[in-house]
């Protein structure tokens, strides 16, 4: 009877816990014949180098994973980022006390770090702000624009 030599090989490959000797008993053939192939064929450093592709296919297909989790997550902070600045947009359009306007001032910052940290912009740096837009002069001509019978609660700040 013939020995299958590639039959007992891919046995060998697959199947890291198998040693030769129990790969001599299963098959029936003699150890030392075995070990005479392996050895000329080089099972040993073939095995090896499939289980480290094994691996590293492993780890590409995790970092994959990782990658698609990050930017679906990414996009749902995006949607909420703009979700909060359109809301703060539509409240801005109320009127609004000195202090609620500073609070949405800072609601609004922070969905726009939110936004910009989720398409990968930079958040470090600022771009100066026209007066128009500058939270204390807004504040500054609202609290002014308050009729006198009205109560002033909160003075601007200096």
């Amino acid at each position: 009877m013939a020995i299958d030599w590639n039959v007992i090989k891919a046995d060998y490959l697959l199947h890291h816990e198998l040693s030769l000797t129990a790969l001599a008993e299963k098959y029936g053939v003699e150890y030392p014949s075995l070990n005479s192939v392996a050895s000329r064929e080089h099972w040993a450093e073939e095995r090896a180098n499939r289980g480290a592709e094994i691996q590293r296919k492993a780890l590409a297909a995790a970092e994959i994973n990782q990658v698609e989790e990050l930017a679906a997550f990414d996009n749902v902070c995006l949607q909420q980022a703009k979700a909060i600045l359109g809301t703060v947009g539509i409240v801005l359009t109320e009127y609004r006390k000195p202090h609620e306007l500073k609070a949405l001032a800072s609601a609004a910052e922070s969905a726009q770090r939110m936004g910009r940290l989720c398409l990968g912009a930079a958040i470090e740096t600022t771009q100066q702000i026209p007066a128009e837009f500058n939270v204390d002069a807004a504040r500054e001509r609202l609290y002014n624009a308050m009729p006198e019978a009205e109560e002033k609660k909160d003075p601007p700040l200096q």
